[in-house]
């Protein structure tokens, strides 16, 4: 059994699966409930470090206010009762936190299409966790987050229906000097601005711009065309991370980045079914900097571009597939792209390059199938009709064993199986490394996405080295596979790359990402797969 170190990027992330942990024991000594016919708000100015807040299922005319902060030892926590889903309800803010160390899990929470923020995240507030809440019906921004909030995790929420004709009224909006925002596994939907505005206007330096944020994980869409604006809208951040989000319906750009970014990483994820693709542009006499753009895969777009850049210094644009395009699948115009690589992506069925603009780059091992290279015909690149991927008819876009894409990149540094990387945002491998071995492969051909309890469980370091989890895939999928505790902090990322079709073991020896061992406990198990997604809990114990 091979243990396995990937090391890569991750941020919290968090399931509803948490709430089934509460024993009467907790529901007992330092808790309190809230019943029906109580209020929320009278209860909560009791609480201290430590304590949790039950509120049972009911409707609660209420705003919510937080009495004092938690700590990071004891964050205070205001919890659905198990298995029940409490309806919170004001035509003024919902709640308001300026805070510390608070955990708010389980609500739905309807605005009651008031004209204003339905939640505001204030500029003393840090380390709070809102999770597996419903918020919903407004006509300003879902989330309004000040200047100074650090270090807050919004995961696993529904936000949708921010809206009001003509008008932008976003899912989530940060101003700038935010730092260390989380916003994990949300689905984000029908808002007339955008699902998550990263904000700054002309009178901000960069240096004053929102600062290590994380957006994982997330669905985020629209039903409702050009009464939409965009799913991602970058006017004022430096240093962040978009990875593996699905993005789709956008009648205007999916995701637009501008006014001066930088440091901006954009991985694996979906963006697909929209007008356009993803818009990097300087804009108010900024630049932008330091763009990685990689694994992604982009397909079925309408017009004008898959991805355009416009003024961008150091663009790394690697690995990328991008297909089914009615437009160009790369723009370059007016100041271009300066300082950059274009290397190892695959463009199937678009229009050729359109290069109008600066374009400072080496460029080569490119694969263009049905598609022309136009000006961006380099050394090494592939042509043909069929780059041969599982299934494009149904946007399966992996490659499968006769694809001439395998082992046609060169090495930019990022994980590959064979004699050489890849095109394309799939890595194809038969056995990757770092999986089981083929004797540790049961037989028989698996026919549904599934994931076992791991064994041994509990999990006891003085007797055994590791545990192991059992994943059975029906078809070759790009996973995720994540041990988080129950504050949703990640443990260790033990697994993310191609897997082929069949089971596989993977084991954990409970070491942490950072160092050192993870503390006895509960712990969680998440595996993501496209999109199928399932998660275990399990017992450490030393």
């Amino acid at each position: 059994m091979k243990r396995i170190r990937h090391n890569h990027l991750a941020a919290a992330t968090f399931s509803l699966i948490a709430i089934l942990f509460c024993s009467a024991a907790q529901l007992a000594a330092g808790n309190a409930i809230v019943q029906p016919n109580e209020r929320i708000s009278a209860k909560l100015a009791n609480l201290q470090p430590g304590d949790t807040l039950f509120v049972r299922a009911g409707t609660y005319s209420e705003s919510l206010s937080f009495p004092r902060n938690g700590t990071a030892q004891q964050p205070i926590v205001l919890m659905a009762y198990p298995g029940e889903r409490p309806l919170i309800t004001s035509s003024e803010t919902l709640f308001e936190l300026d805070e510390s160390y608070w955990i708010i899990d389980g609500f739905i929470f309807d605005h009651e299409n008031a004209d204003s923020d339905a939640i505001l995240i204030r500029s003393n507030a840090s380390n709070n966790i809102i999770r597996n809440c419903e918020i919903r019906n407004g006509k300003r921004d879902g989330f309004d987050i000040k200047a100074g909030a650090t270090d807050n995790t919004i995961a696993n929420n529904i936000i949708h229906n921010f809206f009001k004709s003509g008008a932008d009224a976003h899912g989530i909006v940060t101003n700038p000097g935010v730092i260390g925002l989380s916003v994990l596994n949300n689905e984000i939907f029908d808002n007339s601005g955008d699902c998550i505005q990263l904000y700054s206007d002309n009178s901000h330096p960069v240096s004053s711009y929102s600062k290590n944020v994380t957006i994982s994980g997330n669905r985020l869409y629209t039903t409702l065309g050009s009464d939409s604006e965009n799913a991602l809208d970058f006017k004022g951040v430096d240093g962040c991370l978009v990875a593996n989000n699905d993005i789709f319906g956008f009648d205007d750009k999916a995701v637009v980045v501008q006014k001066g970014c930088r440091n901006i990483v954009v991985e694996g994820n979906i963006i697909r079914d929209s007008q356009r693709g993803i818009e990097f542009r300087g804009e108010d006499g900024k630049s932008q900097e330091n763009m990685t753009v990689r694994r992604n895969l982009i397909y079925n777009i309408s017009d004008y571009f898959a991805v355009k850049f416009d003024w961008v210094d150091n663009v790394q644009f690697i690995n990328n597939t991008i297909a089914f395009v009615q437009a160009t699948g790369l723009l370059i115009e007016e100041e271009g792209v300066t300082n950059s690589v274009f290397k190892n992506n695959l463009f199937f069925q678009c229009d050729s390059p359109s290069i109008s603009g600066t374009f400072d780059a080496v460029y080569s091992n490119n694969g263009w199938f049905g598609t022309g290279a136009g000006d961006l015909a380099g050394p090494n690149d592939l042509n043909g009709a069929q780059p041969n991927v599982v299934d494009a008819g149904n946007y399966q876009f992996q490659l499968n064993a006769s694809s001439p894409a395998i082992d046609a990149g060169v090495d930019v540094g990022l994980n590959y199986q064979g004699t050489a990387p890849d095109l394309g945002a799939f890595e194809y491998s038969s056995s990757p490394t770092g999986v089981s071995d083929a004797n540790d492969i049961k037989a028989g051909i698996p026919s549904a996405f599934r994931l076992d309890q791991n064994w041994p469980n509990p999990f006891d370091l003085s007797i055994h080295k590791e545990t192991t989890f059992n994943l059975q895939l029906e078809r070759e999928a790009v996973i995720e596979m994540r041990i988080y505790n129950v504050l949703g902090q990640t443990m260790q990322v033990l697994f993310r790359g191609a897997l082929a079709r069949g089971q596989h073991a993977i084991a954990w020896d409970g070491q942490r990402q950072l160092g050192g061992l993870a503390a006895p406990g509960i712990y969680f198990i998440e595996v993501k797969a496209g999109n199928a997604r399932a998660v275990r809990p399990f017992v450490l114990v030393q």
